[in-house]
């Protein structure tokens, strides 16, 4: 069974989805070979966000690693939400 990964964006960066799409396709083979990717915002096409989510949250899927692409909002009253709720 392969690791699952969550990959969440940010605010307002996708550079780090931008590296990944521009390895070489070996590489790239490579990584889908050894993970399970849950979610990711430019690649999931059948995964809603809020689902994934809650699977996880239920225990219906594992998560083994969580990868959050971008800033984290600091201002008071911003706040990253999922499912509407911080």
């Amino acid at each position: 069974m392969r690791p699952t990964l969550l990959w969440l964006p940010g605010l307002t960066c996708n550079g780090n989805t931008q590296s990944f799409l521009c390895a070489e396709e070996e590489l790239i083979n490579a990584f889908f070979e050894e993970f399970e990717i849950l979610f990711h915002p430019s690649l999931s096409v059948d995964e809603e966000l809020d689902e994934v989510v809650n699977d996880v949250l239920s225990g219906k899927k594992e998560l083994n690693f969580l990868v959050l692409e971008g800033a984290i909002p600091l201002t008071e009253g911003i706040i990253y939400k999922i499912n509407e709720k911080p």
